[in-house]
């Protein structure tokens, strides 16, 4: 086993961790019309899956074990990113006032950035 292989493999099992991921959500994203496009969406997801469980049966032991840590730390470091995000994201409470632009007046609201002179007003 080269150094250069288990690398290639790992690098292999990210990739195609990347690639079953977005074939997943390819179901989200074409929700709306999932009638016309489940033909697709199944071709996806099971040409993916399909491509990863090949290359893996394909492998042989080191370079097998190289590939599925690339899968499990691309799946590891995806799901991490939904715990991280509170820390990023300041989660919104209902005691937060929703953002406005515009008051009742039509005119733009204090704070937004607009000057007198861009709504034409002197």
């Amino acid at each position: 086993m080269t150094r250069l292989g288990s690398l290639f493999a790992f690098g292999l099992g990210v990739a195609l961790a990347i690639r079953v991921l977005a074939a997943l959500y390819g179901i989200i994203d074409l929700w709306h019309a999932i009638g016309t496009y489940y033909p697709r969406v199944l071709r996806g997801v099971a040409g993916w899956s399909g491509a990863t469980l090949l290359v893996a049966a394909l492998l042989e032991g080191a370079y097998r074990i190289s590939f599925g840590l690339g899968l499990l730390a691309f799946a590891l470091g995806y799901a991490s990113l939904y715990g991280l995000r509170h820390l990023v994201v300041r989660p919104l409470t209902p005691s937060d006032p929703a953002p406005r632009s515009i008051d009742d007046g039509g005119r733009p609201a204090a704070g937004c950035g607009a000057s007198p002179r861009a709504s034409g007003r002197p």
